[in-house]
């Protein structure tokens, strides 16, 4: 692993988690934000962890040369690890508004890299199933098998002038073809359903069946044909190890719940 890491986007979902596992494993993080004040979050979230962090301020990806400074840092950066791209249609006066931070803001810090960070060994883009998966032919005869050498076909055209459903799925597939690394790994552990999420929670939180839709118990709620991944490759060449769906489904049922109830404490004192 990395010992010193550049990191876009570690106020985000998943780029926090990836702060969280860096930090764990005694690496330092430089995070690279668009604004101080998500910098002073990630500070005040990893409190305990604030030696290894540093902050550096990129507020605008798509500017030539955004990263040309944040790549530069002191001791020098061993690894990249790219999370920041735009998930959000609010005040999008077009779908351009939301492509160009995607794809743009990675090249910058393909460029960046390339031209200031020698000592980077590797560098590490979190993409999204939506650049494989053809979201407008869900269902096949036989069902269709995603691997990690399918990408959706979305053209250019539709992910500028259609809906934002498409501009997302084009900013993640143009962005990731634009990559210059030589491995792409699918991660995702098995197909599931959302009946299979409410009988998890049914079975194993009894209190919680008013609010856990009962739908048809014990059935599959997609239709007959529908897509799945192989995720050999992942499996094989990083040694993932996939948690089961009934313990990702609690984990997440926990920390909903202790979310709920923290809130509620605080709106009683």
């Amino acid at each position: 692993m990395a010992r010193r890491a550049l990191l876009t986007g570690g106020n985000g979902f998943i780029g926090s988690h990836i702060l969280a596992q860096l930090l764990d494993h005694g690496c330092t993080v430089c995070c690279a934000v668009r604004t101080q004040e998500k910098g002073d979050k990630i500070l005040r979230d990893f409190a305990t962890q604030q030696s290894q962090i540093t902050i550096t301020i990129v507020p605008d990806i798509v500017a030539p040369g955004a990263y040309d400074t944040a790549v530069q840092g002191t001791p020098a950066f061993d690894a990249v690890y790219h999370t920041a791209s735009p998930f959000t249609y609010a005040n999008a006066g077009s779908n351009l508004q939301f492509l160009e931070p995607a794809i743009k803001g990675t090249l910058n810090l393909l460029k960046a890299v390339k031209d200031n960070a020698p000592s980077v060994k590797r560098v590490i883009w979190t993409g999204s199933c939506a650049s494989v998966i053809d979201y407008d032919n869900l269902v096949a005869d036989p069902p269709r098998i995603y691997t990690e050498a399918d990408w959706n076909p979305v053209t250019w055209e539709e992910a500028v002038n259609g809906d934002p459903s498409k501009a997302y799925r084009g900013s993640k597939l143009f962005a990731e073809r634009e990559e210059a690394g030589n491995q792409r790994f699918v991660v995702c552990a098995r197909q599931f359903d959302f009946q299979d999420v409410c009988d998890i929670l049914r079975s194993h939180h009894p209190e919680l069946s008013e609010r856990t839709p009962l739908g048809k118990p014990g059935t599959r709620s997609l239709p007959p044909g529908a897509y799945s991944i192989d995720n050999s490759k992942v499996k094989k060449f990083l040694g993932v190890e996939f948690r089961s769906l009934e313990e990702t489904v609690l984990d997440a049922a926990r920390c909903m719940l202790d979310i709920e109830r923290n809130e509620k404490q605080a709106l009683s004192t």
